[in-house]
């Protein structure tokens, strides 16, 4: 019989054993949720920059559409202010 095995563990040890071991899982299991978490976290970070980035882009856009559209009123203001019929406008 090897002796290895044939020590006899007290009830204490194989206790200890084992809450160490459950301990262990424990652990790996809550780095685990730990770490999906942060996953989970960083990709809705990351969904609303994106978001973000796209309202961004739009409002640069309509405001830029927005001065276009003022340039030109203005401009066509200036032309009909130094036309006859801006002239005729003022006079009446």
């Amino acid at each position: 019989m090897n002796l290895l095995f044939s020590k006899k563990f007290s009830k204490v040890t194989l206790r200890r054993r084992q809450l160490a071991k459950s301990y262990q899982s424990n652990v790996a299991l809550s780095y685990k949720k730990c770490y999906e978490k942060f996953l989970r976290r960083s990709q809705l970070r990351l969904k609303s920059v994106v978001s973000l980035r796209k309202l961004l882009a739009q409002l640069i856009e309509s405001r830029s559409k927005l001065f276009a559209k003022r340039k030109a009123l203005r401009a066509r203001a200036c032309a009909l202010l130094k036309s006859n019929v801006g002239a005729k406008l003022v006079e009446q």
